[in-house]
């Protein structure tokens, strides 16, 4: 399992990147770096979170306005395929702002 210290950055499930402010065994707390919401808690183990390097969320922060989920909004479920395609385009987006300097 994923384990986190302050500070560090994570995606949440609202593809937000977000700064660590706590991680308590399978929960994740934190500032979201968009809207600066708080707190954002993810489960580790069920909502998808991934660890971001401080590189990868500003640059996400600071490009949100072309981000392929901005206006996402969460759902009650969604099929095995459209969590697949969201989570390759938003890797595909983290790379492009990672490598595209």
């Amino acid at each position: 399992m994923l384990k986190f210290k302050v500070g560090e950055f994570y995606e949440s499930c609202r593809y937000h990147p977000i700064i660590v402010t706590d991680n308590s065994g399978d929960n994740v707390e934190g500032i979201s770096l968009i809207d600066g919401s708080y707190p954002n808690s993810c489960s580790i183990r069920h909502c998808g979170v991934r660890k971001m390097s401080t590189k990868e969320a500003i640059k996400i922060a600071l490009n949100w306005d072309k981000h392929p989920y901005k206006d996402w909004k969460w759902k009650e479920k969604y099929s095995k395929k459209e969590i697949e395609d969201r989570k390759k385009k938003c890797k595909d987006f983290s790379k492009l702002m990672v490598e595209g300097e």
